[in-house]
């Protein structure tokens, strides 16, 4: 949805369109913001669970990760099914054209993203997230 908006000028979108697409775009935010707190409620509960790397792993820690995992998982759907009713409904307002020029923009980053080196691969200290 950022990159759409971000190349709305040349995919020559109106401003009927921009003001629709902002519309879902406030619609979707508003249905994943408490479904992506619970996302990352769960990660922590995770994290905690999990403890240390090489710290023993008890059966009951371990059905306890997995009832994390059991409870995130009906959420990511969610959110999954949220994004793609979002993007079914900006494939309905684009045009063909702009759709075609929208995939070429998308396949383009991909390609940029996959040919691009790793951002943090531990040999530089330049920008990192400490």
């Amino acid at each position: 949805m950022e990159l759409l908006l971000e190349h709305g000028a040349s995919l020559g979108l109106t401003p009927g369109q921009l003001e629709r697409l902002a519309g879902i775009r406030e619609r979707l935010a508003t249905a994943n913001e408490p479904l992506v707190n619970r996302m990352l409620t769960l990660r922590r509960q995770w994290q905690r669970q999990r403890g240390p790397a090489g710290q023993d792993r008890g059966a009951q820690r371990l059905a306890q990760l997995e009832r994390i995992r059991a409870a995130a998982e009906p959420t990511h759907e969610r959110i999954q099914r949220n994004n793609r009713t979002a993007m079914q409904a900006v494939n309905r307002l684009l045009t063909p054209e702009q759709r075609a020029h929208l995939r070429a923009i998308v396949e383009d980053r991909r390609a940029r993203d996959v040919s691009a080196p790793a951002a943090n691969d531990g040999s530089s200290d330049a920008g990192g997230n400490d």
